[in-house]
């Protein structure tokens, strides 16, 4: 039950609320300690965050979303705009890309 609660508290802040880094930033962290993102990094130029396979796959297109938007915010910042964002599983496969000017997330898988 834990670990559903969390991940709700990833997506919807970032979505629902302004943009605050800081608060973005812990919201990551927690993620990273529970095990859900594995990490993060460039890839082809793209700024992409590593995610657990079987958590991807049991979370619906608002918690992804939310993903993207609390990356964004982590990175890009309260005025910023992260134009291009990628998530890949602890397989390497890409499982979704962000169009940040659009603010839409491309699901691959």
């Amino acid at each position: 039950m834990r670990f559903v609660i969390f991940l709700a508290a990833l997506a919807v802040p970032g979505i629902a609320a302004a943009c605050d880094p800081a608060e973005a930033e812990g919201r990551w962290l927690n993620a990273e300690d529970q095990g859900i993102i594995l990490g993060t990094e460039m890839r082809d130029g793209v700024p992409t965050f590593v995610v657990d396979g079987i958590t991807w796959d049991s979370v619906d297109s608002t918690t992804r979303r939310g993903m993207f938007v609390t990356f964004e915010c982590m990175i890009a910042g309260t005025d910023g705009v992260l134009a291009e964002a990628q998530a890949v599983d602890d397989r390497g496969r890409a499982v979704a890309r962000w169009d940040g000017v659009r603010s839409k997330v491309e699901i691959l898988r």
